[in-house]
């Protein structure tokens, strides 16, 4: 803009400064530059994340409305009893609407004496209603459920045991296949350019985990750089109310991942981070991690080893973990030290208070395994 030396980073900033500022000018068409809405949520990603392979006006229909109730029961977090009063007053006010268009087309063709093969035409035409369809394959939870399984990219969950090997334990958590999970977000194309694409790291500034040593003697760093860098994280959740006399009882472990290859700004974001396990908590005091760690370790080492086929492209892209993130518990229950609290006590750790605080101020003594077993 000739005279203006404004900058902005953020596209809603620019049009808010074009519309006070400059109101006579046009603003600028930037869809090209990096969004800051890549996938928005699960249900945003419109025809490139719920496609059809028929795109008839019947389907096209189907589909929107499909991808609007999906939002509504996951994003504006709709109970299912909810999306089906919606369902069924949609419905209703659809067929109302579609027998009063009738009516008044019916009183028009008799009112100007239309030609009865017109008049007929015109009838068949007014009663092709387009909703139809779209509301007999919605009309139920399950038909929306199967609708989205064979429609929308979805990962099927699989029911792993702890020990398949006796019978008689029947404990079992829920895993979702990393490299499945990765092949549909790599078909999200916002996505894939962010990380065939990535952002050139300033000389001399830390700012995220490529630009540091371990990043750079990573074997498979090195060998690919583009490859991809996977962010686990663990976290225990009630899925009651947790002051209740059962919230210890129904806590759930979960386990998810993110792509650190993306835009900083993008990888917080709730709908890019992606579930990989459910677990009991009480099985995982009882049976412990490794069924779970042994399940996504094999698939990081068909990451590493194998890769997988970039959409659209003969490329291999290959990957593997960065780091694990968590609170304080989990981290420590991962790694295998002390997950006890106590007021005594530092760091979770069996380091306490009456050696930690003089040893600061005298003689500093470092922590060895030995304190966190």
């Amino acid at each position: 803009m000739s005279g203006c030396t404004d900058e902005f980073d953020v596209y809603s900033s620019y049009t808010s400064h074009m519309s006070r500022c400059h109101k006579n000018q046009a603003v600028i068409n930037v869809s090209y530059l990096q969004r800051d809405d890549v996938c928005e949520d699960n249900t945003n990603c419109s025809d490139s994340e719920c496609s059809s392979s028929d795109d008839s006006e019947e389907n096209v229909y189907t589909r929107h409305i499909a991808l609007f109730l999906l939002k509504l029961q996951e994003s504006c977090m709709l109970p299912c009893s909810t999306i089906q009063t919606i369902v069924d007053g949609m419905k209703e006010i659809v067929t109302l609407a579609n027998k009063s268009t009738l009516e008044k087309v019916n009183n028009v063709c008799t009112s100007n004496n239309i030609c009865p093969d017109i008049h007929k035409h015109l009838i068949a035409a007014a009663s092709d209603n387009v909703f139809d369809n779209a509301f007999s394959e919605l009309e139920t939870d399950w038909k929306r459920k199967q609708y989205y399984k064979e429609n929308c990219h979805f990962v099927e969950p699989q029911t792993i045991r702890y020990n398949p090997e006796n019978p008689l334990v029947t404990d079992s958590f829920q895993y979702i296949s990393l490299l499945d999970s990765l092949r549909v977000l790599l078909q999200n194309k916002d996505i894939l350019s962010q990380i065939l694409a990535p952002v050139e790291s300033k000389p001399h500034i830390v700012s995220s985990f490529s630009d540091g040593v371990i990043y750079q003697q990573h074997p498979i760093y090195q060998a690919h750089p583009k490859a991809l860098q996977l962010v686990l994280y663990a976290d225990e959740f009630d899925v009651v109310n947790p002051l209740g006399v059962h919230a210890s009882v129904h806590k759930i472990l979960a386990f998810y991942f993110t792509i650190a290859n993306i835009s900083r700004h993008l990888q917080s974001k709730k709908d890019v981070i992606q579930l990989l396990a459910l677990c009991n908590s009480s099985d995982v005091k009882s049976h412990g991690l490794k069924a779970v760690a042994d399940i996504i370790f094999d698939d990081i080492q068909v990451l590493e080893q194998q890769g997988i086929e970039v959409p659209d492209s003969k490329e291999q892209l290959y990957g593997s973990v960065v780091y694990i993130v968590g609170d304080n518990l989990n981290s420590h229950m991962i790694g295998g030290f002390n997950g006890s609290f106590g007021p005594k006590v530092v760091c979770l750790c069996r380091w306490n208070r009456i050696i930690f605080w003089p040893s600061l101020l005298h003689d500093p003594l470092y922590k060895t395994l030995f304190f966190y077993f």
